[in-house]
Formats: C-alpha cells, sequence, structure tokens
C-alpha cells in the first residue's frame, strides 16, 4: 500500500526537474549561444506533468544535479585561421615613362653627347625610364635617351625583357661618363663601356669615322656592352673584360644569344641585332635600320 501511494504523489526530485525543464525550455530555442542553468528556488512545479520516481529515487535524496543541453554556435577556429596558407606578396612589377627632354637634362648633354650640329634636335629626342632587372636580382630603373619616334616601341621590348628575367648592369645617359675633349666625339663611349652601361643617343662619329654613328639619332642602343662585345673583323675587342665573352657557345647573364628572347624582342619592335652582322660584329648593338 505504501508503495502504490507513492507512486501516485510526485517527489520532490520530480518536481524540481519539472520546473527545471520549464526554465530551460526557453534556452533550448535560442540563438545558438551556450547557455548555463542553475537550480534554485522554483517555486511550486504542475504536478501533472512530472514522471514517476520509484521509491529508491525518493530514498537517495532530493538533491539533483541537472545537466542542460546546450547548443554552441560556429566560430572560426584560431587553429584553421593560423595555418592556412599565407598570402604571396606581388613580387616587383614593370613601369616606364616618356618625358621630353628638360632645361636641366639639356644643358647637362649639351657640349657632351649633344651638340649644335647634331642631326637631331634635342627637341626630338626624350627620357626613357625603365624598370629592369639587376645582376644581383633586384631591380632598378634605368635611363635611355632616344628618338621620340622609338621610345614608346623601346618601353614594350624592356617590358619584355623584364618578362623573360633578363639581367642589365645599369643603364644611365652617357654624358654621365662625361666628354672625349672632342665635341665631334661626343660623350665618353669607351668609359661607359668598361662601366658596362647599357645606353642609346650619343652624338659622335660612327666606329671607323666618316660618318654619324646611329646613336646620334637616338635609334641605336647598346645593351650591356661588356657581356656582348664589339668584335673586330680579326675576331678581337679592345675591352680585356669582354675577352670571356668572345666565345658566344654559352648563354650567360646579361649575355644575347643568337635567336634568344632578347634578339625576339627587338625584333618584334623593327629593331635589327649587330649579333647577325658579318666581319665586324657588333652584339651590344640594335638599331632601326641595321646599321
Amino acid at each position: 500500500m505504501l508503495i502504490r501511494r507513492l507512486r501516485r504523489r510526485p517527489s520532490a526530485a520530480a518536481a524540481l526537474l519539472a520546473a527545471l525543464a520549464l526554465t530551460t525550455a526557453p534556452a533550448a530555442l535560442g540563438c545558438g549561444r551556450t547557455t548555463t542553468t542553475e537550480a534554485g528556488d522554483v517555486g511550486d512545479p504542475p504536478v501533472a506533468s512530472a514522471p514517476d520516481f520509484t521509491p529508491e529515487a525518493q530514498a537517495e535524496g532530493s538533491a539533483l544535479t541537472v545537466e542542460t543541453a546546450t547548443t554552441i554556435e560556429p566560430t572560426t577556429s584560431i587553429a584553421a585561421s593560423s595555418s592556412a596558407a599565407p598570402t604571396s606578396e606581388p613580387g616587383p612589377t614593370f613601369s616606364s615613362n616618356v618625358a621630353p627632354i628638360d632645361p636641366e637634362l639639356g644643358s647637362a648633354m649639351t657640349g657632351v653627347s649633344w651638340r649644335p650640329g647634331c642631326p637631331v634636335p634635342l627637341e626630338d629626342l626624350r627620357r626613357l625610364t625603365v624598370t629592369h632587372w639587376t645582376f644581383d636580382g633586384t631591380t632598378d630603373v634605368g635611363t635611355l635617351i632616344v628618338h621620340r619616334d622609338v621610345a614608346d616601341g623601346l618601353a614594350g621590348v624592356f617590358r619584355r625583357l623584364f618578362e623573360q628575367g633578363f639581367a642589365i648592369r645599369q643603364m644611365v645617359p652617357v654624358h654621365t661618363f662625361g666628354g672625349t675633349g672632342n665635341p665631334e666625339d661626343g660623350a665618353d663611349d669607351y668609359a661607359s663601356i668598361e662601366a658596362d652601361n647599357t645606353s642609346a643617343f650619343n652624338c659622335r662619329q660612327r666606329t671607323g669615322g666618316g660618318e654619324f654613328s646611329q646613336h646620334s639619332y637616338g635609334t641605336a642602343l647598346d645593351l650591356n656592352p661588356l657581356e656582348n662585345p664589339y668584335v673586330t673583323a680579326t675576331g678581337t675587342t679592345s675591352h680585356s673584360k669582354s675577352e670571356p665573352y668572345l666565345d658566344r657557345s654559352e648563354d650567360g647573364q646579361g649575355v644575347i644569344s643568337s635567336g634568344g628572347g632578347v634578339e625576339a624582342a627587338f625584333a618584334k619592335a623593327g629593331w635589327q641585332w649587330g649579333g647577325n652582322w658579318s666581319g665586324v660584329i657588333d652584339y651590344q648593338h640594335f638599331s632601326v635600320n641595321g646599321r
């Protein structure tokens, strides 16, 4: 008889569970946050909702620990974020600029690489700056003085050389090396070559004399002159640093190869290579008319 009476009446533990069920129900319908519920004074819960309990459960005491189910909203894992592949920084990019000869540059050129009587006036020349790779794997900005009609085309050539990774020792206007003492010889081309300097305009007689060099028109360029020497008909060079490069059987840094990317880049712009000459061969030389 005692057992049946206990089963008809809800125990204190059952009442507590029912009350907690009512207080935690809204959390299960919440917005995904972690919710913690603590037991406390909950009043008198409805008797009808309490489940049956055995006397054994009643005997264990009225203090119960109740765990509520929780929902954890998704978060970004710190470990996953830190282990993600790092974004690579952008590499060097090519840029170029074409500008008229300003008064300061014109003054520096006058009496050195340009003089009155040269076949082109200063107004027809342009200052071309281009990004290029150096021999140590960095980039630099070089400057050429060229005729205005070829400036944009040359910018495209040097863009292609940059994309090929072709290295250029240095590139400064030839008047930087001073004059020769003879105005007809223009700037000191020999000193420029010894410095392995890439240059274009220089109002001077052509090698061997008799007429203006194509450099005097701003339509010729010498590229890495030590690695790509001017070779006489007897197979010699006047620059001892160029002697290792008389043998053209192997490629090297800054070397222009027959049929290679450098020749192709200039050919695309309509320039011809002195490396294809017979007799005297000028491996450093590119020009519009092939002379």
